[in-house]
């Protein structure tokens, strides 16, 4: 919890593991990468000061549609990201 807030600036009201993709390519390599569903306390971001040694510099937030248009345009291209994205979308439609 303590690295989520220096990374964005901010407090996280809860971080979870919520699933997992294959990372790489399954060819070759067939290892996972998990997947963490992190709550911020947006009336608190900015108020914790980011470690100076990490390279995130700005951190913005979306909302779902916006990430879709994102993906749809190419402003996103990296797959395990996408894939990540996606999975996130399906685990909240059905929690």
């Amino acid at each position: 919890m303590r690295e989520g807030g220096e990374e964005i600036g901010g407090p996280l009201l809860s971080c979870e593991k919520i699933g997992q993709i294959v990372a790489g390519n399954t060819t070759f390599i067939c290892g996972y990468t998990p997947i963490f569903l992190a709550r911020v306390d947006e009336d608190r971001l900015g108020k914790q000061n980011p470690d100076e040694k990490e390279k995130i510099y700005k951190v913005d937030f979306f909302t779902q549609e916006e990430i879709d248009e994102m993906i749809g345009a190419d402003e996103i291209v990296c797959p395990l990201s996408i894939a990540a994205i996606k999975k996130v979308q399906v685990i909240l439609a059905h929690a």
